[in-house]
């Protein structure tokens, strides 16, 4: 959070929503259908659907839902999308393109945010685009090595901790937690597939809506990346917010970033091992910027026990503003992440990182445990401890927020259909219920859906 005269002041409910770029748990694999070739040119086609039943007692620590005040709050989500996907054979290489329509509605209460709690519904196009890929035109740097395409397209860096998610998906999308909206409004990319260095030239702008307080912002940047199939990945990305609504002191924003990711001891194959650090500068007139957001995780995963039981720690800090620095905003604006690797990432939490608070002025320990029954069936708990990192940002003296306790059960139940559960337990302190108003009555969450792709 900015202070005032910096120009992005908001109250953390506000600032959640503001970074409402929530889960799209990807669920089993599209499973598209060829419905015609010849002569080089190809057309696939699919459909996604989703459709899920949440409810939430005690909404914001007994604060109740944003504008409306209902304590307890339940509501269904579901959504239609199809796709149709071609490419066309060019000389060496290939024309490729892909549109995807979403269909969404959402009835009942609606999100403790509010922000479909007037039960929207809506058609649109979530995805348009066009690219090439090189083919063998570039032999010596291996097939595709050159991709560039643009328009209404997906696009991510790394597991989501910065860049993942180009749409808000609330009031105007309708589907707040199931997030079937993920392109980026505009796009031109170019991709470079070399082995083992590839890398990404990108510029994306934002699809925002000012009724979720989320205002447009366009970003350029490169991303490179050094990968080892067995051993993981290294990157390091820059970014610049080259046009926005949300202000002066996001204009011209910088972040950078290094990060690392996978199993890089080879004589110990099932201990994993998980890094980001982010900084962000800008100055502007009246003040500065200078943020920080890291996280390191540790993971491992006992293969040769029964059900494959693995722990994981986690610790990731987002830095919050220092109210008694005048002419520096030390928050971290991060409104790009989403959920990439699975539960925790990077929404933490289903009741603190959908509903409550969004990843700024944030610290978090998270432990999970996940086990696998059956081939098909994993059921995991995961426990998250969060901190303010600035309480004086938020008006409030301590900085404990909570703790946080969540059940998954996730039944893969064939190729195209995915089944699950989540319950979840939100015990706040003094921290967290002060930012909300609450009555420091424990949040509690039940959420059961299902995902199908074919």
């Amino acid at each position: 959070m900015r202070k005032t005269g910096l120009g992005f002041r908001r109250s953390l409910l506000l600032g959640a929503a503001g970074a409402l770029i929530l889960p799209a748990l990807a669920g089993p694999a599209a499973a598209q259908t060829t419905v015609y070739e010849a002569g080089g040119f190809k057309l696939d086609a699919g459909v996604g659907l989703g459709l899920g039943y949440f409810t939430v007692q005690d909404a914001n620590f007994g604060a109740g839902q944003l504008g409306t005040g209902e304590r307890d709050v339940s509501w269904l989500e579901g959504y239609v999308a199809p796709t149709l996907d071609a490419t066309l054979a060019l000389g060496t290489g290939s024309l490729y393109g892909g549109v995807r329509v979403v269909a969404s509605v959402t009835r009942g209460d609606g999100e403790p945010i509010g922000l479909t709690a007037n039960e929207p519904e809506r058609i649109d196009i979530d995805s348009a685009f066009v690219g090439w890929r090189s083919g063998t035109t570039f032999a010596n740097l291996g097939e595709d090595a050159i991709d560039i395409s643009g328009g209404r397209q997906n696009f991510m860096v790394g597991d989501g901790f910065l860049i993942a998610d180009g749409n808000t998906n609330g009031s105007k999308e309708g589907t707040y937690w199931f997030n079937p909206h993920q392109a980026w409004a505009n796009s031109a990319i170019l991709r470079f597939n070399t082995n083992p260095i590839r890398g990404d030239v990108f510029w994306l702008r934002r699809d925002s809506d000012p009724q979720d307080f989320v205002f447009t912002d366009s970003l350029a940047g490169i991303n490179l990346e050094y990968v080892d199939e067995k051993l993981g990945t290294v990157g390091g990305t820059f970014y610049q917010v080259v046009d926005t609504q949300n202000g002066p002191a996001i204009d011209g924003l910088k972040t950078f970033s290094l990060r690392g990711q996978g199993t890089p001891i080879a004589a110990v194959p099932d201990l994993f091992l998980a890094g980001e650090f982010a900084w962000q500068r800008n100055d502007f007139t009246g003040g500065d910027i200078e943020s920080e957001a890291w996280y390191a995780e540790v993971g491992y995963t006992l293969s040769q026990v029964a059900w494959s039981p693995k722990l994981t720690y986690r610790y990731a800090h987002f830095s919050g503003d220092d109210p008694n620095t005048a002419n520096t905003a030390e928050g971290f604006y991060n409104p790009y992440y989403g959920m990439v690797r699975g539960w925790g990432t990077w929404f933490q939490g289903e009741i603190s990182g959908e509903y409550m608070f969004a990843n700024t002025n944030l610290n978090s320990h998270m432990i999970m445990a996940g086990v696998a029954p059956l081939e098909n069936l994993f059921v995991s708990a995961a426990y998250f401890r969060f901190t303010l990192d600035e309480p004086g940002a938020f008006g409030v003296t301590s900085d404990d927020v909570g703790s946080e306790y969540d059940i998954y059960v996730d039944w893969i139940v064939n190729d195209n259909i995915m089944v699950s559960a989540v319950a979840g337990l939100f015990k706040p302190d003094d921290g967290g219920n002060a930012v909300f108003g609450g009555t420091n009555d424990d949040t509690k969450l039940f959420q059961v859906f299902a995902i199908v792709n074919f």
